[in-house]
């Protein structure tokens, strides 16, 4: 059953509401544009009559694919609305429209859980790109294509640890001290 609520909780909510269609339309962005980037790669790699071969390039596109699909959770658009709820709350320390704080305390516990397997999971295939860069490099002879896309993968698994460590350290921030 649900209750009645006053023009201010409803004004409150569209507006948290608002303001999470515009911060993860921003986050979906950023998305696109890295998306839009690993295939600007892989054309130059491929198709550009770059020194990969054709092995290497289609297990490169697969891991984009797979990755794709997975930022993209397979789940519904309510299922990512929701999400994107639980995350702008931990991101802005705040519960905004109908976000529950249940949801957002196991998305918080959950990141602290498995802090350590995405630790050790993105610094293995950043050790893998650096070696791919490296291999590439000191090859007889040199691959400077491939081991641009190798740099380009330390430089981002670099930034998704970044990324990472932000986000554990607003989930420890959001169960030391919940917003009420």
């Amino acid at each position: 059953m649900t209750r009645n609520r006053s023009a201010e909780e409803q004004a409150t909510i569209a507006r948290g509401e608002a303001e999470l269609r515009s911060w993860d339309r921003r986050r979906r962005l950023l998305i696109e544009a890295a998306v839009l980037t690993g295939a600007a790669l892989y054309a130059f790699l491929v198709l550009g009559g770059g020194d990969a071969s054709a092995a290497v390039s289609w297990g490169f596109l697969l891991l984009a694919v797979l990755l794709r699909a997975a930022v993209w959770r397979w789940g519904d658009r309510g299922a990512r609305t929701d999400g994107a709820r639980v995350d702008f709350a931990l991101r802005h320390h705040r519960l905004a429209g109908w976000a529950r704080p249940d949801a957002v305390r196991a998305r918080a516990e959950q990141r602290v859980h498995r802090a350590g397997l995405h630790r050790a999971c993105w610094s293995t295939v950043a050790v893998v790109f650096a070696a791919v860069t490296v291999m590439t490099l000191v090859a007889d002879p040199p691959s400077p294509g491939l081991a641009v896309f190798g740099a380009v993968g330390v430089v981002g698994c670099g930034v998704l640890l970044w990324l990472h460590q932000r986000g554990l350290a607003e989930a420890r921030r959001w169960l030391a001290d919940p917003p009420v």
